[in-house]
């Protein structure tokens, strides 16, 4: 993407080990935004690139290759957590609140009524195993985050960007993240706590990530109104 192309990117890592286990492959993140919509770019380096579910918002991360993207606005407490997977399949959820996420359920799994049913997330992915390299492209619409208050220059959201590599014939994925967790708790991710979310501010034209790296990407125009009422993305718009 060519409004990315001078952005700096944020690098997944796993902070719980003194060292990187070594099979581990980096992921790099830029993100920007447009009028309507949080723009999301990740180079995923992969030696075994692969993930057979194709279904809309099945556990993919279960059985393959996932890139997964956590947003908050700092003034709401749900939460949005979206999976990509290297066919392009999509999960997406809502999460209530962190307390809603580690309070006892009648049942395992997801409740239903996390579930975003309808499919507002525009997704391109790019798949090139001579290179072991996917790389996705992301527009997550305004209209479905932000529940109190659309983002302006110095709104801040909280974010974090995980991953699922796994290799066939190896007994379980590779987990990596942006967050600097200190143990091995995805749970603990979801949660929305600050110690595991990093932090952005937004820019009038760019987006900045409030750590030691940041992400400058410039962005002109604005976006189709995905709606939230059976109308399609226009993902020519999104990414162009």
């Amino acid at each position: 993407m060519a409004a990315l192309a001078d952005a700096t990117a944020v690098e997944s890592r796993q902070a719980w080990r003194t060292a990187p286990e070594s099979e581990f492959r980096p992921t790099r993140v830029k993100v920007g935004w447009k009028t309507e919509a949080l723009v999301v770019y990740a180079e995923l380096e992969d030696a075994d690139i692969f993930n057979p579910e194709t279904r809309f918002n099945a556990p993919s991360f279960q059985v393959g290759d996932v890139f997964e993207m956590f947003q908050r606005p700092c003034d709401q407490a749900a939460y949005y957590e979206i999976h990509v997977t290297p066919a392009n399949q999509k999960l997406q959820l809502r999460i209530p609140s962190a307390q809603a996420l580690t309070a006892p359920r009648a049942q395992p799994g997801i409740p239903a009524e996390w579930f975003v049913n309808q499919q507002v997330i525009a997704s391109r992915v790019e798949v090139n195993p001579a290179a072991e390299r996917w790389v996705v492209a992301v527009a997550i619409p305004f209209d479905l985050v932000c529940e109190v208050s659309r983002p302006k220059p110095g709104a801040r959201w909280l974010f974090s960007f995980s991953r699922y590599d796994y290799t066939r014939g190896r007994e379980r994925p590779v987990l990596s993240s942006t967050s600097p967790h200190t143990i091995l708790n995805f749970i603990g991710k979801r949660s929305g706590e600050n110690y595991s979310f990093g932090c952005r501010k937004f820019l009038r034209r760019s987006m900045q990530f409030l750590s030691s790296q940041q992400s400058c990407a410039r962005f002109g125009g604005s976006l189709v109104n995905p709606g939230m009422a059976g109308k399609q993305v226009n993902t020519e718009r999104f990414f162009g």
